[in-house]
């Protein structure tokens, strides 16, 4: 179950599972839709099915299918970053390979969903037989809360520290050092880090980087939306791993790079750190015996520093405003509404879901005077807790 877990192929929870499919009769399950980059497909088909002997009649030679799919997808891509198409372009380029990759795996794929159920007779008498019905949903609710004197400095915040800002905001340059090549060392570097040559292995050690880079400023915003607990830990965490480049930096003479073969990609990284980001470097760790990279800071440009400063100075400003922060008028207003709903029922139970686990241990200590609570995540996985 949720194989779409297991497309990247460059994991130790991939190598297991590779290794128990092994012989087996493989039924692979998921209720997230999968996105269509070929490579992630077929990584998963390699779980039950050899290219070389596939028994998917679909295709003559899987593998050679599935190399012009990804080469087709990787312009596609590079198109959309050099904004060299349209938007309707690259979108209808995309619904062409995915239309490939379908007409592929249609001998091995079932897709049943409500809808399936109810226009398929078969299902549609079945289940009229067992007396089971789709309930109507209605849309959500939005909920709103009244953040009142701190408005504007949420206003504030994420406008400074939003890259798209003008502003130049966080730019997560300790996760992104290999950008900072200077040009007469960068296809050296990058060949003997990807084990690749030219301009491919340029763009695997870029985009790697660039991408963990990406994964951590869009993780800082969604900590900020959560709670201001998550958001002053994720400033703790991030500002002393910044610092401790700059000492590798100052001291060493150099900093180091994590092999990009062997990141796990951000959904994997989520997966395994549990969505605590302390746990980040511990999970990156892991990866050090299987090969870590250093780069000497007489080969990154100027800027790497001074940029990494800029970072750094830009996260203590911010962690120096919410320090003063005293009240936190979010969950104030989020009690209004649980005592409304309450009022309106007594009886009722309210799951209240959070992404992150330190923001469920923070809400439950802030309203646990006010109701009965019960705050649960995987730290909590207990028999008695369940």
């Amino acid at each position: 179950d949720e194989a779409h877990k297991y497309r990247n192929e460059n994991t130790d929870d991939y190598a297991n599972l590779h290794k128990l499919c092994q012989g087996k009769k493989v039924i692979l399950l998921t209720a997230t839709p999968f996105n269509n980059r070929p490579q992630d497909i077929f990584s998963m088909i390699r779980l039950f099915q050899i290219p070389a002997k596939s028994t998917i009649r679909t295709v003559d030679n899987l593998s050679y299918r599935f190399q012009e799919l990804i080469k087709e997808y990787k312009k596609i891509e590079k198109a959309q970053k050099e904004k060299s198409k349209t938007g309707a372009e690259i979108k209808t380029e995309v619904n062409a390979v995915a239309k490939k990759i379908r007409d592929i795996l249609s001998p091995i794929v079932i897709r049943r969903s409500r809808i399936d159920l109810q226009e398929i007779e078969e299902y549609r008498k079945d289940l009229a037989l067992q007396k089971i019905s789709f309930p109507e949903v209605n849309p959500p609710e939005l909920a709103t809360y009244n953040l009142g004197p701190l408005s504007a400095l949420y206003c504030q915040t994420l406008d400074g520290i939003s890259p798209d800002s003008g502003k130049g905001g966080f730019q997560g340059v300790r996760y992104n050092p290999a950008q900072y090549l200077k040009k007469e060392y960068k296809l050296a570097y990058a060949e003997a880090f990807t084990g690749l040559k030219g301009a491919e292995a340029i763009g695997l050690l870029e985009q790697g980087q660039a991408n963990l880079a990406i994964f951590m400023r869009r993780l800082l915003v969604r900590r900020f939306e959560s709670s201001i607990y998550s958001f002053r830990r994720s400033l703790d965490f991030i500002i002393g791993s910044s610092e401790k480049i700059k000492h590798y930096y100052d001291k060493l003479g150099k900093v180091p790079v994590y092999k990009k073969g062997d990141l796990p990609d951000v959904e994997t990284l989520l997966d395994a750190t549990g969505d605590e980001l302390e746990n980040i470097d511990e999970v990156l760790a892991k990866q050090l015996e299987r090969g870590l990279h250093w780069i000497e800071k007489e080969k990154l440009e100027d800027k790497f520093i001074k940029e990494l400063e800029k970072d750094i100075k830009l996260l203590k400003d911010v962690r120096k405003d919410w320090a003063e922060v005293k009240s936190d008028p979010k969950v104030e207003d989020f009690k209004a509404i649980l005592k409304s709903r309450l009022t309106q029922n007594s009886k009722r139970k309210i799951i209240v879901f959070t992404e992150f686990a330190d923001t469920a241990a923070y809400l439950g200590d802030a309203i646990k005077a006010d109701f009965r609570t019960f705050k649960y995540s995987s730290a909590d996985s207990s028999k008695e807790n369940k």
